[in-house]
């Protein structure tokens, strides 16, 4: 004998907004745009430290220098 379930789901409404994130500001760093900021001015690198995997800092391939 087979079982069947049915499972209801209410219509939810897709929203353009997540609470606490705005993928439309710029971010920023020490209240510096992060467009503005110059990487050889930042004293801790983390991703220069050993093991770290540069991956976590930067994306797509780039690294500081690109």
């Amino acid at each position: 004998m087979k079982s069947v379930i049915l499972i209801q789901v209410e219509n939810i409404q897709a929203s353009n907004h997540t609470p606490g994130v705005d993928i439309n500001v710029v971010g920023s760093l020490n209240g510096t745009s992060i467009y503005d900021v110059d990487l050889n001015s930042v004293e801790d690198k983390p991703w220069k430290k050993p093991g770290a995997d540069v991956t976590d800092y930067f994306n797509y391939g780039f690294n500081e220098y690109t």
